[in-house]
């Protein structure tokens, strides 16, 4: 998983957070239930991005699936963060906000 995780890392600091983990002395245990499914009239906005090394997109997929009422989108680019560096999501994250207006589907940016 880390190698996989590895080729993604385009700054030092994320490979800094990463790499503790890679030497952890245990298995890892799941603590965390499964994700309540929601029913609501407005969906959650769920948003990642493909390159992020520190929030995988595939989690971004996962979390969306598990809670049922949720957008997701996904964002093309290899940061952390899509708000405020990706205008397509930054639009998208805003109309939410301002105007609880998601999307009507789940959205590639």
């Amino acid at each position: 998983e880390l190698e996989h995780l590895c080729r993604y890392i385009t700054r030092p600091a994320i490979a800094n957070e990463l790499r503790p983990c890679a030497f952890w002395p245990t298995e890892p245990t799941s603590i965390v239930g499964p994700a309540p499914r929601l029913e609501r009239e407005i969906p959650v906005l769920v948003v990642g991005n493909t390159g992020d090394a520190a929030t995988p997109i595939d989690n971004a997929r996962r979390v969306a699936a598990e809670l049922g009422a949720a957008r997701l989108v996904t964002v093309d680019g290899e940061y952390h963060t899509a708000f405020g560096t990706n205008q397509c999501a930054m639009r998208i994250v805003e109309r939410y906000l301002i105007d609880a207006s998601p999307p009507d589907a789940d959205t590639d940016c």
